[in-house]
């Protein structure tokens, strides 16, 4: 390609300038954006560790209170059996610890002593609950105190079946001598969510006491995170290794119920909160379905269009298997960044596009014309037709070149007509005639019941008219099904799935056009019946199998098509509706390769010219969940007696069908089966 000097310069200089330019501001830019990103995963680092030090200061007393309580009793200075002296103990650690809900003890006997906060006498007052059991008679009192733990007043509680022993937190404390924690919940009461805290205590000589449980509200941690300023518009939320929410900054979404109606803290795929569920899904993608994390985790993701960056950082005490996850909007540390580079953008554009304006607009002109003829050109060679392409140009060499392609695309519309296209896409990607070769194909063959006697009524010019919109029924079937046809036969249509293009699932595809060309050729024959008083009532038959496929014909004029036995096959089950009173036929082959997705009838075994064996054969009724039941008990009887006629139980058969009416009967094959027998 020769070039003047005049473009080699344009050329060199606009390269030169946009290279350069481009360069700089992305060299600068991604510089510029890695500090920045290494400065907010520092923020969200130090706002993760705050947290987590903030939350496992919220849960540490706990683990005080529990070895107080623990050392007290094993060295006898809180009596056992004090439950006075024990509800004090309690007492004073619940004003020491406000964020603690409740403190009690379950014993192996099955008494209790709980004191938490009740408001229902006074505000900020206490409530102790003590179940005693004395020679085997059960007691249950409540007692309700003020704010200083003065008596007001006490009821007994006859109905309370409660027992300690079988709670979770007591299970779990006497199977070790460790503290235990239960998973995040909902405090019933307060519907606020807490932890259980639980550990066994023993007396001094080593007796087993009981288990010293403490629920802990942790609702403060959610109200923390929310003053927390994570940039302009980040979020911190707080999660376990089952994925509830335990904290988040708006608290009313963490009331939720589960599928039984209880209250529950919801799922993070629950949380009514499109970002957090974004985040989360960003985690999962990375690290996979757990959130047993060892070290942090950074991701990327976009929520509602937006750009995010996450860090998920495990708590560092295992029994909190926790992960608080913070997430910020990208712009809130690169959008001054962005405007920045925006402006240098704008800055370089309005100095390129002064120093080569007219250049540019010429080379944009000539461009586009060329760019639309390349498109044109590329949707030929994709057997796309519609349409010409503008020829109006003041460039003489454009116009002439669109003139003649506009003529080529007509030339190629008359050969689509006539040759699958198919056929024309696999000679263009193969460049060569595809060779003959043995193939498992599925074949598919259409014909109309008593087309002659139709014709004969009809005037020519109609039929015809007709026959086009039958055909461009089948042909639009055929083709969404991604099969191709292979030629029309007087009134017959014949088409082959698997070829050119091979496909695991030809049968199947076959199967789904002939329901859909029934289904379309239903519809149609109503709109005619109500017109023009006749119908087309089709048949078709499908078999699968080896055949040879190619190019076959004469040097002067061949077809790509199919032959074989199996294509005669399909050519007979066609004609076999007529004997079963059916309108789909499969083969063996075809109803194999398609499984249990269809449902069938067997209608028996036909012995086919050439063929040592018979040939079971099968009715296409419709997909499977998609049948009503009455068609599908139609089909279990007709199976039903066609067995019995099989061993030649003809008695047997006729029993079946002396109960079943044949002026009620709609199903054509049972209805043929109870004419021939009874």
């Amino acid at each position: 390609m020769r070039w003047s000097i005049q473009t080699i310069l344009i050329t060199g200089v606009t390269s030169l300038i946009v290279v350069l330019v481009t360069v700089i501001m992305l060299s600068s830019y991604w510089r510029s954006e890695e500090a920045l990103t290494r400065l907010a995963r520092n923020i969200m680092g130090n706002i993760s560790e705050y947290t987590v030090d903030k939350t496992e200061g919220f849960l540490n007393p706990a683990m005080e209170a529990a070895d107080l309580a623990r050392k007290l009793t094993n060295s006898d200075i809180l009596s056992e059996g004090d439950s006075r002296q024990m509800s004090r103990f309690f007492y004073n650690q619940l004003t020491v610890y406000p964020h603690f809900a409740g403190i009690y003890i379950g014993k192996p006997d099955g008494s209790f002593i709980y004191v938490n906060r009740d408001n229902s006498r006074v505000p900020r007052g206490f409530r102790v609950k003590v179940i005693s059991q004395n020679k085997g008679v059960r007691d249950v009192e409540m007692h309700y105190y003020d704010e200083s733990f003065a008596p007001l007043d006490w009821i007994k509680s006859p109905s309370d079946v409660y027992d300690p022993r079988e709670r979770p937190w007591y299970r779990s404390a006497i199977k070790t001598d460790e503290l235990i924690w239960t998973p995040a919940y909902l405090f019933f009461t307060s519907q606020i969510p807490g932890v259980t805290a639980a550990r066994a205590v023993y007396g001094q000589d080593g007796h087993f006491v009981g288990v010293v449980g403490i629920d802990i509200e942790i609702g403060e941690l959610s109200s923390f995170i929310s003053r927390l300023k994570i940039g302009r518009a980040g979020k911190a939320l707080v999660i376990d290794q089952q994925g509830k929410v335990i904290a988040f900054p708006e608290v009313e979404m963490l009331r939720h119920q589960d599928d039984q109606g209880r209250a529950d803290l919801p799922l993070i795929k629950e949380l009514q909160d499109p970002v957090s569920r974004d985040a989360y899904n960003s985690l999962q993608a990375r690290h996979g379905d757990g959130l047993e994390l060892a070290v942090p985790v950074f991701t990327r993701f976009t929520s509602s269009g937006t750009k995010y960056h996450a860090m998920f950082t495990p708590f560092k005490n295992p029994k909190w298997p926790w992960v608080i996850g913070v997430f910020m909007p990208e712009d809130d540390f690169l959008a001054e960044l962005k405007q920045n580079q925006i402006y240098n953008g704008v800055t370089a554009a309005l100095i390129t596009l002064l120093a080569l304006f007219l250049v540019m607009l010429l080379s944009t002109r000539i461009k586009g014309m060329f760019r639309n003829l390349t498109e044109q050109f590329e949707a030929v060679r994709n057997l796309e037709m519609q349409g010409d392409i503008d020829t109006n140009s003041r460039i003489v060499e454009v116009q002439r070149l669109s003139e003649s392609f506009n003529h080529l695309k007509q030339s190629l519309r008359l050969v689509e007509q006539y040759v699958p296209k198919e056929v024309v896409r696999s000679l263009l990607s193969d460049q060569h005639t595809p060779d003959k070769e043995t193939r498992d194909l599925t074949v598919l063959f259409t014909d109309i019941e008593g087309f002659s006697a139709i014709a004969e009524q009809i005037p020519a010019n109609q039929i015809v008219e007709d026959l086009n919109e039958y055909f461009e029924e089948i042909a639009c079937s055929v083709h969404e099904c991604e099969g191709t046809i292979d030629k029309y036969i007087g009134d017959s249509v014949m088409a082959f799935w698997g070829a050119p293009k091979a496909t695991e699932d030809h049968a199947r595809q076959a199967c789904e056009a002939a329901l859909i060309i029934r289904d379309r050729i239903a519809r149609l024959n109503r709109a005619w019946k109500g017109q023009y008083k006749h119908e087309f009532r089709t048949r078709i038959g499908i078999c699968s199998g080896d055949v040879v496929i190619g190019n076959i014909g004469s040097s002067r004029r061949t077809s790509y098509t199919v032959i074989g036995d199996n294509v005669n096959l399909a050519s007979r089950l066609e004609r076999l509706n007529k004997e079963f009173a059916t309108q789909i036929i499969l083969d063996e082959a075809t109803r194999k390769e398609i499984g249990d997705e269809f449902v069938v009838r067997r209608l028996g075994a036909i012995q086919v010219r050439g063929r040592k064996k018979q040939v079971d054969v099968y009715e296409l009724v419709g997909y499977s969940g998609q049948v009503g039941r009455e068609v599908l008990e139609s089909i279990r009887l007709y199976e039903q007696v066609s067995e019995l006629l099989f061993r030649d139980e003809i008695d047997a058969a006729r029993a079946i069908l002396k109960d079943v009416s044949h002026e009620q009967c709609e199903d054509l094959p049972l209805k043929k089966q109870i004419e021939a027998l009874l």
